[in-house]
């Protein structure tokens, strides 16, 4: 989800402005959003694959933009791949277009020949028959290799290992002038739904991505099953009846004729000596037929390395992450005695790359893996992810694997990729067609390719004088004084957008760095917490979380931090300070001794001029001195978010306000919760760059009132921004933490959670808001409660006891219909905001679910930050809920027959993971996007949409594209309506609209259209 809010924004912009402007407004060769979404969205799942297709099919059927049309074959076949019927459907629809429709597929041109048009466009042909398959990536690399077509060669009797032309065995990169050896692997089609061969004696379908760097997950050979079971058969009883029995059963003729010779043998008697040596050889027969069937790029790496003390590697290999879409792996190895340190790297042709984390992890294992097999005195292993630099050099959406070809021959060498010129990358399908004519055994690829290239040129002639028949039209038709005036704008909106860095840093260098782990070393009631010493772990092996309960365990887990922290750390707190915090272990010795180490502080706190908010005090002069004298960087931002950051690399949030609870006295000590993520080199720089980027805007609203819009319009958080999106992090297969960092993404996750429950939700918000329209009544709307509740789904309430007749008065009418399955209870000192849905989600965070509030030109509005896990993770931290004193008591009330959790294998066993792309639609949309079920009285008195406690505002949020608007023009009464952050225009003045619900019916006929 972290990368979408941009993308979504922009589809959004072309489709309305098509939509109301003009048909082909946007039909421009600017035209690159089929691109950007090949890149997000190219190893998404079916669904997601169908959604871009037909995205890219009504804009292609609107404008006739030939690279739409490109994208939708493209996502479509796809998606017909993985069995998706709809897509199947539309595919059909899109090459069977009738005459009278004016698109690409029935424009004919008189010099083509009529039998490859009818081929081309066949239902059962798509975009993929011009790509390269594994065979052709193999069949061009290997050749070119063994008839020394460049500076480089396989090594003597090798498989993967090259040499230079000069017979030397390592080769001088061009990026680095260091020498390297380099191995090259087969290209390894992880999917294999189509093309299945043979290449070196190796079955190409379906192999995992390691295939070639581990030999284990290779399948064995007939051979070495045989020899294994014979090895394991004679230990356990050397007889001749075993080796009669053995020979009755092996297919293999070596093995069948060795073991007779054995039974030969057997008049003659065997010793325990000579069967003792029958046993060895059989085994070092074994360890050969092995490495003769079974061999992976290490077997061949690993006796070459080993001759030297200090050796570079490079390990290239092709695999794909889609049927249709070549990307080239690399990785680094570099070995320093019994010390060994790796880079894995990922080009995609589409530009940068980088490898997702189930990819990474199972090359890691691997790799470390034959790594000790060969080197068992190995010191230091360290393995990470960085992303590629290159940039985009495919143009088209099917070029990859030829690209992908120029690529590995250039790394070899290591070339960099940013000067591969492929905007024609039919000239490069032509020089490997030429450079392989002159082989008898390379007569199939050239056959192939020629077919291909006609193909393509048959296809680039129709498109091409079907899209200058509709630049035509739109020309004709471009007579508009609205179009030519917003035309520009905007493209150049789009551009801005693309570019936008107002809350941007520049990144910092990343390297390697040592960081010690930071668990507190003994922790009460610490369910499912490491209790590990400092140690010097990289962090690129660490991706862990746990959660922290009671304040003991937080008072700990700071101290730690503040112990062990290296170069930066951040705090965030809400409350009062007072003078007693001066006389803590933290402030009295850790803090100045961290700042003699270097490190820097930085404190973010609670604006503290709220006038309206009685329990605020200004923070004591001689705490503004201690911040003042030890250098630390101390700002008054409006938050209520909890955040504990360390080395920007561990991420603390939960309801535990680390400075104002810290002296807290015994009585007043709540019960808190806290998640710690400790990230991954993978993971936390674009987590650090998020929770940056929010803070530095809520330092920004200290400029003029808050309550004055025009001072919020000039500094509010970006609403489209990709940087309020919730960020995803894969914790492995199936478990991830979700960092949600705004208003709307809270709503957003609520509403989800909503959709998604199957037993229970419980919600922990100690305090009840007064002002429930502006606050909590805007999410627990009752119709959404009673439709959870009507399906026997139960929820459960808890509040202070103070707060709970606002909730009893808000929810009477559902208690009194539905006693068994809504529940309200209260708990003294309870300060977290735990929420629990079934037994696969829990949420700690600062957001007051009950009471925090919903629109950010709301007086009371602070910046708020959650983290939720899901999956297996969570069973296990929910179990260890129930074992606090809160979760306890919750036993007791509810009944212990109603808090059974199923286990997480059970909840998720036939759960397919939904991509990031696919998520944020289903979610967003969930409500307003089923046309089925919204009429146009729903879409106008849809309760998501709200208003400013002064009315000049009203937005359907769920949406977040479209924004009611009061004039504030002496001249215009009325309302404008916004769409995405541009406004509807009549001619060229804003179009307004006497009333609020004939500016919604606008929107509603807007979405019909767009949602078409």
């Amino acid at each position: 989800m972290k990368h979408m809010g941009k993308i979504y924004s922009q589809v959004l912009l072309i489709f309305v402005y098509s939509i109301l402007l003009n048909p082909l407004l946007v039909a421009s060769n600017e035209y690159d959003l089929g691109l950007e979404q090949f890149r997000k969205a190219q190893s998404g799942n079916a669904q997601a694959q169908f959604d871009e297709g037909r995205r890219a099919y009504n804009i292609w059927a609107q404008n006739g933009q030939k690279s739409a049309y490109d994208e939708s074959i493209h996502w479509l076949t796809k998606a017909v791949h993985q069995g998706h019927e709809d897509a199947k459907a539309l595919l059909h629809d899109l090459t069977n277009k009738d005459s009278s429709t004016t698109t690409i597929s029935n424009i004919k041109p008189s010099t083509q020949n009529n039998n490859i048009e009818e081929d081309l466009f066949a239902p059962e042909s798509n975009i993929e028959q011009f790509f390269y398959d594994d065979r052709d990536i193999n069949d061009y690399i290997d050749t070119y290799l063994k008839e020394r077509l460049g500076t480089f060669t396989y090594a003597p009797h090798s498989k993967f290992l090259l040499m230079s032309s000069e017979k030397n065995e390592t080769i001088l990169s061009h990026e680095d002038q260091k020498s390297y050896l380099v191995a090259v692997t087969s290209a390894v089609d992880t999917l294999g739904q189509r093309n299945i061969q043979a290449y070196n004696n190796i079955q190409l379908s379906s192999l995992p991505i390691d295939n070639f760097l581990n030999k284990e997950k290779q399948d064995k050979g007939v051979k070495e099953r045989e020899l294994e079971e014979a090895v394991h058969n004679l230990r356990k009883e050397f007889t001749l009846d075993t080796l009669e029995k053995l020979l009755g059963e092996f297919q293999s003729s070596d093995i069948k004729n060795y073991l007779e010779k054995i039974k030969n043998n057997w008049a003659q008697g065997l010793t325990d000596p000579i069967k003792q040596q029958t046993l060895e050889d059989l085994e070092s027969k074994l360890r050969e037929v092995s490495l003769e069937e079974r061999k992976d790029v290490f077997d061949e790496l690993m006796p070459v390395l080993s001759k030297y003390k200090e050796v570079h590697t490079r390990i290239l290999f092709p695999f794909n992450l889609s049927q249709m879409h070549w990307l080239l792996g690399e990785i680094y190895i570099h070995k320093l005695n019994n010390a060994y340190n790796g880079i894995v790297q990922v080009h995609d042709p589409m530009g940068k790359g980088e490898i997702n984390n189930i990819h990474f992890n199972t090359l890691k294992e691997s790799i470390e893996a034959r790594l000790r097999f060969y080197d068992p005195n190995t010191q230091q292993l360290i393995i990470k992810s960085v992303k590629s630099p290159f940039k985009q050099r495919q143009y088209d959406g099917h070029s990859c694997g030829v690209i992908i070809v120029e690529d590995l021959l250039r790394r070899i060498e290591g070339r960099p990729l940013d000067g591969l010129s492929s905007e024609k990358p039919g000239e490069l399908r032509l020089s490997h067609i030429n450079r392989m004519d002159p082989f008898p055994n390379m007569q199939a690829f050239v056959v192939r390719n020629k077919e291909r290239i006609n193909k393509l040129k048959h296809f680039n002639t129709i498109t091409s004088l079907a899209y200058e028949n509709l630049r035509s039209e739109y020309d004709l038709q471009n007579n508009n004084s609205i179009i030519s005036s917003q035309k520009d704008k905007i493209l150049r909106k789009r551009k801005r957008e693309e570019l936008d860095t107002d809350f941007d840093t520049q990144p910092d260098n990343l390297p390697v760095k040592k960081l010690a782990i930071l668990h507190p070393k003994k922790l009460k009631n610490g369910e499912n917490v490491k209790q590990e010493e400092e140690n010097n772990t990289p962090l690129s092996q660490i991706s862990s979380v746990i959660f922290l309960s009671d304040h003991a365990q937080h008072v700990a887990y700071l101290e730690n931090a503040f112990k062990t922290v290296k170069n930066k750390i951040l705090v965030t707190n809400y409350g009062n300070l007072y003078s007693r915090l001066l006389e803590t272990h933290l402030f009295k010795s850790l803090i100045p001794e961290a700042r003699n180490r270097g490190v820097t502080i930085y404190f973010r706190l609670n604006f503290s001029e709220e006038s309206n908010n009685v329990n605020y005090d200004p923070i004591p002069k001689s705490v503004e001195n201690y911040f003042y004298k030890h250098n630390i960087d101390a700002s008054k931002i409006v938050t209520h978010a909890k955040i504990l950051m360390i080395d920007d690399k561990i991420f603390a949030i939960g309801s535990y306000n680390w400075l104002s609870d810290l002296t807290a006295p015994l009585k007043f000590r709540s019960f808190n919760r806290t998640i710690v993520y400790t990230g991954n080199d993978e993971t936390y720089y674009d987590l650090k760059e998020q929770v940056w980027r929010i803070l530095r805007y809520y330092v920004k609203k200290e400029v003029g009132e808050f309550s004055d819009y025009a001072y919020m319009e000039a500094y509010r958080f970006k609403r489209f921004s990709k940087y309020n999106d919730s960020q995803e992090i894969d914790l492995d297969a199936r478990s991830k933490l979700i960092y949600i960092p705004t208003i709307d993404e809270h709503r957003l996750e609520l509403l989800d959670i909503f959709r998604k429950v199957k037993t229970r939700i419980i919600i922990l918000s100690p305090f009840v808001a007064k002002d429930g329209l502006q606050t909590y009544q805007r999410d627990f709307v009752i119709p959404l409660l009673q439709t959870v509740l009507a399906e026997n789904r139960s929820i459960y309430f808890v509040c202070l006891p103070k707060f709970k007749y606002l909730a009893e008065k808000y929810l009477s009418t559902l208690r009194d219909k539905y006693s068994n399955l809504l529940h309200l209870l209260t708990f003294e000192n309870i300060h977290a905001k735990t929420l629990i849905m079934d037994g696969n989600l829990i949420a700690e965070g600062s957001f007051n679910w009950l009471c925090a509030a919903r629109d950010e030109l709301y007086f009371s509005h602070k910046h708020e930050a959650t983290f939720m896990l899901e999956g297996p993770e969570a069973a296990k931290q929910i179990r260890a809920f129930y074992q606090t004193p809160v979760g306890k008591e919750l036993i007791k009330k509810f009944g212990s027959s109603k808090i059974v959790i199923k286990s997480q294998e059970e909840n998720y066993a036939h759960t397919q993971k939904v991509d990031a792309a696919t998520r944020i639609k289903l979610r967003n949309q969930y409500f307003i996007n089923q046309k089925a079920n919204v009429t146009k009285d729903l879409w106008i008195n849809f309760p998501f949409w709200y208003q400013s406690a002064d009315y000049t505002r009203t937005s359907l949020i769920y949406g977040k594209f479209f924004e009611i608007m009061a004039s504030n023009r002496p001249d215009k009464k009325g309302y404008c309506l916004r769409i995405n952050g541009d406004y509807l225009y009549k001619g060229k003045d804003i179009l307004y609209f006497p009333t609020i619900p004939k500016a919604k019916e606008a929107a509603y006929n807007i979405w019909l259209q767009m949602y078409e």
